[in-house]
């Protein structure tokens, strides 16, 4: 998981936002990655590569005026077992 709290841009520009969801190339994403990694309230371990999805969750956050908080995760297959 990679959480981070941010504030989203009301405009997308080409350094990647925290409300920009497709890129031109593994690169971009992964910039992508990393700029909500250095954002991040939290740390984690968890490994992101350019071939892996990601979910977003954002939602109101109270701390300052108009503030957002981004949760992002890592999605994962669930194996069930027969049992």
């Amino acid at each position: 998981m990679v959480p981070v709290s941010s504030r989203p841009r009301s405009t997308l520009t080409a350094r990647p936002t925290a409300t920009e969801f497709n890129f031109d190339s593994d690169e971009d994403f992964m910039a992508y990655i990393e700029d909500l990694r250095s954002r991040s309230e939290f740390t984690s371990d968890v490994e992101v590569g350019p071939d892996d999805r990601i979910i977003s969750l954002c939602t109101c956050a109270f701390d300052r005026v108009n503030a957002r908080f981004m949760l992002v995760g890592k999605l994962v297959e669930v194996y069930e077992n027969d049992k």
